[in-house]
């Protein structure tokens, strides 16, 4: 009598108007769902989503999240429920709420329903695969441990799928991003902390997630990963790798080789201080730097042979101006051009020379006698480099905040002095 009840009050409500049966379900559905979880749910199902039923009077669908409390003792009911609202419509009601509580359902390790005995026929979810049914025994339980631990990973898998699905890259989220993540940190879901932690752009604290694990390999992808400048990332997390390795403690030779030769290759670090993080580590052996140094002194070694060649020339360069500035001072200068610099006409009176040894007709000068028309723009241009120079003087702030920020602060001082602004 009281099974047919439960079917009597189903009915009942179906065929009410939609207002009225949710007002109901609010009041009495806790019973129903817990008598008649599949029928049950199956009518919360169609309240909560659009319906073209021509013959029922068109209504607004309910908001799914006002019936949570039925579920309170059916969490799987709950989660079927939820499932089928959220993939019913491009925006279901209460999708914040829907996605959010999903989640916690998908990681609650040990998801069952409070079932009644009363009840004739459980529902689809509560029913017990054959594999797992059979007489007691370690077998059935094994059975039974495996399936659950299957059913569990199945639920990790949609989750991760629920959190990517609701923030697609480049967009906002249909989630509390905050609190999925405080959920994803109570369950231990390191795959949803590493995914929320970089769709927030927090790089280090995604490194930080393998560092704790001390997951070596998942370190490496990650950082090889968030530390691509071409796609946005940072190299800098390059650096806080290796200083972990400088801290850890056990082998790590061939990651350290990896970290260094991008270190290397990005220029991140001088050498002495990547000598300086690494020997914090007793673990490690000369050998694991010591490509890594070979290449470093073989490339500075390079560049001191061009800066001395450099230097070599700059000095001939100097002595040969001064040579030429002394002959200008003490000695005469004889002009023997023949043929005027502008237009190459054989040079006539009245003309112009310059001490560059460049001579003009007079007409070809024009108004402008005082200034060598061929030297006059390269003269011009080191005198704006000696104004801008002298500028520089003047914002010593700028130096600081280059010194500040530089990776190499000896290499900004180094270029000061090279372009003679300390001596200004």
């Amino acid at each position: 009598k009281e099974s047919q009840g439960f079917e009597d009050a189903l009915n009942y409500l179906s065929n009410l108007s939609s207002p009225r049966a949710v007002e109901a379900l609010k009041k009495y559905g806790k019973m129903l769902v817990t008598s008649r979880p599949e029928e049950t749910t199956a009518l919360l199902m169609r309240l909560c989503t659009p319906t073209e039923d021509e013959s029922r009077e068109p209504s607004p669908p309910a908001k799914p999240a006002d019936f949570i409390h039925l579920f309170a003792q059916q969490p799987r009911a709950l989660m079927v429920f939820f499932e089928y609202v959220l993939n019913s419509g491009p925006e279901p009601l209460s999708e914040n709420i829907l996605r959010t509580t999903l989640l916690e359902l998908y990681l609650t390790n040990k998801l069952t329903d409070s079932v009644d005995p009363m009840a004739p026929n459980r529902a689809v979810w509560q029913q017990v695969s054959p594999r797992a049914q059979g007489p007691s025994g370690s077998g059935a339980a094994a059975a039974r441990e495996a399936e659950m631990t299957q059913e569990y990973g199945d639920r990790l898998d949609k989750a991760f799928a629920l959190l990517r699905g609701g923030w697609p890259a480049g967009g906002e989220p249909k989630y509390d991003a905050e609190n999925a993540l405080v959920v994803c940190h109570l369950h231990g879901f390191r795959r949803g902390v590493v995914f929320l932690y970089e769709r927030m752009n927090m790089y280090r604290d995604v490194l930080k997630v393998y560092m704790d694990a001390n997951d070596k390999k998942g370190l490496i992808q990650a950082v090889a990963r968030l530390g691509d400048e071409s796609y946005g990332g940072d190299s800098r997390l390059w650096i806080d790798v290796l200083e972990y390795f400088g801290r850890y403690d056990g082998d790590c030779a061939e990651e350290v080789k990896e970290v260094l030769s991008h270190v290397e290759r990005r220029g991140l670090l001088p050498a002495i201080v990547v000598l300086q993080i690494l020997s914090q580590n007793p673990h490690l052996t000369l050998s694991v730097v010591k490509d890594y140094m070979s290449r470093v002194l073989k490339d500075e070694s390079a560049i001191i042979d061009e800066d001395r060649r450099a230097i070599q020339k700059y000095r001939r360069e100097a002595t040969s101006m001064q040579k030429e500035l002394k002959e200008l001072k003490t000695q005469a200068r004889v002009f023997q051009n023949s043929k005027c610099s502008a237009c190459s006409a054989p040079l006539e009176l009245p003309a112009v020379h310059f001490l560059c040894m460049h001579s003009f007709h007079s007409r070809c000068l024009g108004e402008n006698e005082r200034e060598c028309p061929i030297c006059t723009p390269q003269n011009y241009t080191i005198l704006d480099m000696r104004r801008s120079q002298r500028a520089s003087i003047a914002e010593p702030d700028k130096f600081f905040t280059q010194l500040q920020h530089s990776g190499d602060g000896f290499a900004v001082v180094a270029e000061y002095f090279g372009r003679g602004l300390m001596n200004l």
